[in-house]
C-alpha cells in the first residue's frame, strides 16, 4: 500500500445554532464545503462520537436536513445531561428501523410537550466536526463506513455513543484498499490516525 493519498482533518466544533463554544455551521465558511463529518456529545472533557456521516452537498445543507429530521421526531432523542457525560438514556427511539417507536408521528405529537425540553437540550449540545474532502462519492461512503465501524469497535472502551441500526456501505471485496490519514484540530476520543477503507 502506498503512502496515504487521502488526508482528513476534522475541524470544529460546530453546532446547529450559535453556541458559546461552537460556531453555527450555517454561518461558518467551512459549512460551504462537503466531505465526511462526525457528530459528538459536546462534552468539554471527552468528545465521544455519536454519528458518522458523509455528504456531497455542503455541510450546512446536510446539517439543516438532519435538524429537520431531529425536530420532527424521526431521530433518537437522548437525555441531554447524561449524553453529555457519555451515557445514553433513550427517551424517544425515532421513526426509522427496527427500533422505531410503534406509535409513529401521532405518538410523537402526543408526547411532544414531555419530550420538548430534552429535544431542545439534545439539539443545542450536539457538536459537529467537519473533514472537507474532494473524494468521489463512493470513497466518501467507504470512509464513512470504516470510521463508524472503528468507533463501534471501541464501544467497550467507552469511545462510542452511536445508535444501532444505521446502514453504511463499506468497501466491497473487489475494491482496492485505500489508506486514509486522519487528524483533528480538537481531540476526539478514539479517533484513529490512520484507517484502511
Amino acid at each position: 500500500m502506498e503512502d496515504p493519498q487521502i488526508r482528513l482533518l476534522f475541524m470544529g466544533p460546530f453546532s446547529w445554532g450559535q453556541e458559546a463554544d461552537a460556531k453555527c455551521i450555517a454561518d461558518a465558511p467551512e459549512g460551504k464545503l462537503s466531505g465526511v463529518y462526525l457528530w459528538a456529545n459536546g462534552s468539554p472533557d471527552r468528545e465521544l462520537v455519536y454519528y458518522v456521516g458523509e455528504t456531497g452537498v455542503s455541510f450546512a445543507i446536510r446539517m439543516k436536513d438532519h435538524l429537520v429530521q431531529e425536530l420532527s421526531g424521526m431521530y433518537h432523542i437522548h437525555d441531554p445531561a447524561l449524553f453529555r457525560q457519555g451515557e445514553k438514556k433513550c427517551l424517544w427511539a425515532g421513526m426509522y428501523g427496527k427500533t422505531a417507536e410503534p406509535g409513529g408521528l401521532m405518538e410523537f405529537l402526543g408526547r411532544l410537550p414531555e419530550l420538548y425540553p430534552a429535544l431542545s437540550g439534545f439539539v443545542h449540545q450536539m457538536r459537529f466536526y467537519l473533514a472537507p474532502t474532494n473524494c468521489d462519492p463512493r470513497m466518501r461512503k467507504r470512509i464513512e463506513a470504516a470510521l463508524s465501524s472503528h468507533f463501534i469497535g471501541l464501544r467497550e472502551q467507552g469511545c462510542d455513543l452511536q445508535d444501532d441500526g444505521v446502514v453504511y456501505s463499506p468497501r466491497k471485496a473487489h475494491e482496492k484498499p485505500q489508506e486514509v490519514a486522519i487528524s483533528s484540530i480538537r481531540p476526539i476520543a478514539g479517533l484513529p490516525e490512520k484507517l484502511v477503507v
